[in-house]
C-alpha cells in the first residue's frame, strides 16, 4: 500500500497544490460490486488557516459494475469533492462544547508535521460510490417476463402479456376507473 503524505512545512508560507496518481490497489480500494478502472487521480490544495489546516480539491476515479436495470457493464466516472480540516491540538482543547467539534466538517487532529491521506482518500471514494448504477440514463432494462435486454432487442412477450404487465403497474384507482362502463 502506498502512503500519500504531505509535510506541513511544504505549505507553511503559501498554499500547496498536491497532485497524485495511484493505482486503486495501492489505496486498498476494493468493493464486491464495483471494479476500479485505471488510476485514481486527485488535486488537493492545502493551506493553513491560523494554526489549523484546510484541504480542498477533487479526486477522480473510474469504476465499472453491473447496471441495476439490464446487468450490462456500467462504466462511471467519479468526481469526489474534498473538503477536510485538521485542527491543531491546542485549538481542539479550546473548543468547550464537544458538539461544536462535531459540527465542523472535519474528523482529523493535527498532530505532528505530516498529514497522511491514504485512508481519507479511500473513505471519500468509497462513500461516493453510487447505489444504483445505470449503463445509460435511458436504460430500458430486462423484460420481467421473457428476460430479454430491451435495449438490444424487442421484447418477445405477446401483446396480451405486455398489456397485462402494463395494467399491473397502474395504481389500483386507475385500474378501477378502466372497469367502469359508461353509457347504456
Amino acid at each position: 500500500m502506498i502512503h500519500l503524505k504531505v509535510q506541513t512545512r511544504q505549505f507553511q508560507e503559501r498554499p500547496l497544490e498536491f497532485e497524485f496518481e495511484v493505482a486503486p490497489e495501492q489505496l486498498g480500494l476494493e468493493d464486491e460490486y464495483y471494479r476500479f478502472i485505471n488510476h485514481v487521480t486527485g488535486r488537493i490544495e492545502f493551506q493553513f488557516v491560523e494554526r489549523d489546516v484546510e484541504a480542498k480539491g477533487i479526486i477522480f476515479a473510474r469504476i465499472e459494475g453491473p447496471c441495476v436495470r439490464c446487468l450490462a457493464p456500467a462504466k462511471l466516472g467519479l468526481e469526489v469533492p474534498v473538503r477536510e480540516f485538521w485542527l491543531h491540538q491546542e485549538r481542539e482543547e479550546q473548543i468547550e462544547d464537544p458538539d461544536e467539534f462535531e459540527d465542523l466538517t472535519l474528523s482529523h487532529r493535527l498532530t505532528g508535521e505530516e498529514i497522511e491521506l491514504d485512508e481519507i482518500v479511500r473513505e471519500l471514494i468509497m462513500a461516493d460510490l453510487p447505489e444504483r448504477p445505470l449503463c445509460s440514463p435511458d436504460c430500458k432494462g430486462l423484460c420481467p417476463d421473457c428476460g430479454v435486454n430491451v435495449n438490444r432487442e424487442p421484447c418477445r412477450c405477446g401483446p396480451a402479456t405486455v398489456k397485462r404487465r402494463e395494467e399491473k403497474r397502474l395504481p389500483e384507482w386507475k385500474r378501477a376507473i378502466k372497469q367502469i362502463k359508461l353509457g347504456g
